[in-house]
């Protein structure tokens, strides 16, 4: 295996080892280098092995950046600490105990949730926390909205961000489940003005492209925000689309009707958990069937003789 290959070389020492079902996993090369995320609980050793493979050695990381416990950005974090990067500092939030604890009446993925093996924390962020990469300073920002116990790391000498799930290009992220979901979009909201009022150049998410935040990227999401506020249906089909994806993945083939039943058995009791008081099992069956619309739409699924098959590159993914 070409070990340039391995990587994509995002320019002023910054890699990004591409994500599959989980998470990119960004590599900065300083004299203490860092590592953003650590991919999927199942990929663990995979990418433990492609990233020996890139060149790093164990000396290569100072620093292990957990930007919330979602279970597909942390899953790694144990096996690359434990079985290699064993002098690694491991950063979370001050929160994130609390947070992994949590069992919500409203949390829309509860069988879905990946399994992580545990592990322990060197640094806890709570609002602010700066660390010394020796030729660089990287500063970590408490950014909730996502989740409770989201992080964001900023590299001072580059601008640039790494914010795990908290924004990505043109789309709004899926908001705090484990909380109501009005309560999350404030938060959100707050962590997207404090990233632009910051004059950030380069984003890096934890899933798809790395790029450059424009007043036109901010104005959409200031839209769109203000249309979650108006049609709470919208955020709630924003939040189980990811959900959908997995049910389909696991799924193909299904016939529409009998998605939709199977889908309200599910997720009836925590979609009515983040709707107003009234919704009948029609209202939950309108808006799943919206959901699947969209999917439809946008091509992440398709439809034929009535039966839903999710698209080809989603299906690899998971």
């Amino acid at each position: 295996m070409d070990r340039k290959t391995i990587m994509d070389d995002l320019g002023n020492n910054i890699y990004r080892l591409p994500g599959s079902r989980g998470s990119h996993i960004y590599y900065i090369k300083r004299e203490n280098g860092v590592l953003i995320d650590t991919g999927h609980p199942l990929d663990d050793e995979k990418n433990l092995s492609l990233l020996k493979n890139f060149g790093l050695v164990p000396d290569s990381v100072k620093y292990i950046v957990n930007t919330h416990t979602h279970f597909d950005h942390i899953g790694g974090t144990a096996t690359f600490i434990n079985d290699f990067f064993v002098n690694a500092k491991v950063v979370i939030s001050a929160l994130s105990e609390d947070y992994v604890l949590k069992k919500s009446a409203l949390n829309l993925y509860p069988e879905l949730e990946v399994s992580f093996k545990p592990f322990n924390h060197d640094i806890k962020v709570s609002d602010y926390y700066e660390i010394d990469l020796g030729n660089d300073i990287a500063v970590l920002y408490h950014t909730p909205g996502h989740s409770k116990d989201s992080i964001s790391l900023l590299l001072k000498e580059t601008n640039t961000l790494f914010t795990g799930d908290l924004i990505y290009k043109g789309v709004i992220t899926q908001v705090d489940y484990n909380y109501a979901l009005n309560q999350s979009l404030d938060e959100l909201e707050k962590s997207y003005e404090l990233i632009k009022n910051s004059g950030i150049k380069v984003i890096c998410p934890g899933h798809g492209d790395v790029f450059n935040p424009t007043d036109k990227d901010w104005l959409l999401y200031t839209k769109k925000i203000k249309k979650f506020r108006n049609d709470s249906e919208i955020m709630v089909i924003n939040n189980i689309i990811p959900v959908l994806e997995l049910f389909f993945h696991n799924n193909q083939g299904i016939k529409k009707d009998s998605a939709i039943k199977t889908f309200i058995d599910y997720l009836n009791r925590p979609i009515r958990a983040h709707l107003p008081t009234g919704y009948t099992f029609e209202d939950i069956e309108r808006i799943i069937d919206r959901a699947i619309f969209l999917m439809i739409t946008f091509n992440m699924v398709s439809v034929s003789s009535d039966c839903i098959y999710l698209n080809n590159k989603l299906n690899a993914h998971l």
